[in-house]
């Protein structure tokens, strides 16, 4: 079923914009309409199985909520020698909102 979503956001990715969703904007913004699109359309290509960085795998959600209560995930995107994505820095948005989520506790919801 997770694999049929990632599907559906690799065909919608481009017109998606995570920043527009007014839960995305609020204070505590969702897992699964705000936090996973990012991590499913900057991370998954390299964090799944298979993938060059399988060693984290991001298609799990308790391995997502691991790496952002431990602080990897946040270090890693935010580091200045070895950033992820490596093709280039998050968004802003992207980043406040994973930031937002991490401050609440990182709950993930259920769509």
């Amino acid at each position: 079923m997770r694999s049929l979503l990632y599907i559906t956001f690799f065909f919608t990715s481009c017109s998606y914009n995570t920043i527009e969703n007014s839960t995305c904007n609020s204070d505590t913004p969702s897992f699964s309409e705000c936090v996973d699109p990012i991590i499913v359309n900057e991370c998954i290509s390299c964090h799944s199985y298979g993938g060059s960085a399988e060693i984290l795998n991001l298609t799990i959600d308790v391995n997502i909520q691991e790496s952002v209560l431990n602080g990897t995930l946040i270090e890693r995107i935010n580091s200045s020698t070895n950033p992820m994505p490596p093709a280039g820095k998050l968004p802003e948005s992207s980043l406040e909102i994973i930031n937002r989520w991490a401050d609440n506790g990182a709950l993930i919801d259920t769509p």
